[in-house]
């Protein structure tokens, strides 16, 4: 991540190597919202995001807890230099919690590595 604001880089940091080391999720940012999904696995799955940003979180998470492929492609991410960003942190923290919890939560904790 360049740029953007010290608290929302380092929250997705955290969030992202503390899972990669304390699940067997085999990413470094499940934050990053950048991602392919197979169009049979999300018809498998039933959606329960509301907010919007998180929705990325869920899905990867409810992938891992279903034993689904999981293949990180390096990627860089620039703040936006124009316009205002949609993004709200406090708004939005509580629902990133749920699906870092939901990770590392003992359903969801798989030993793949």
């Amino acid at each position: 991540m360049h740029g953007g604001p010290f608290i929302k880089k380092s929250l997705s940091k955290l969030a992202g190597c503390s899972i990669y080391w304390l699940s067997s999720l085999p990413t470094h940012d499940i934050t990053n919202s950048y991602k392919l999904y197979k169009k049979s696995y999300l018809d498998e799955i039933t959606l329960e995001s509301t907010g919007g940003f998180e929705i990325g979180m869920e899905i990867t998470a409810k992938a891992h807890k279903k034993q689904k492929k999981i293949v990180e492609i390096p990627s860089q991410w620039w703040d936006r230099t124009q316009g205002k960003s949609n993004f709200k942190l406090l708004k939005w923290l509580p629902k990133y919690l749920k699906w870092y919890l939901y990770v590392l939560s003992p359903c969801c904790l798989i030993k793949q590595r």
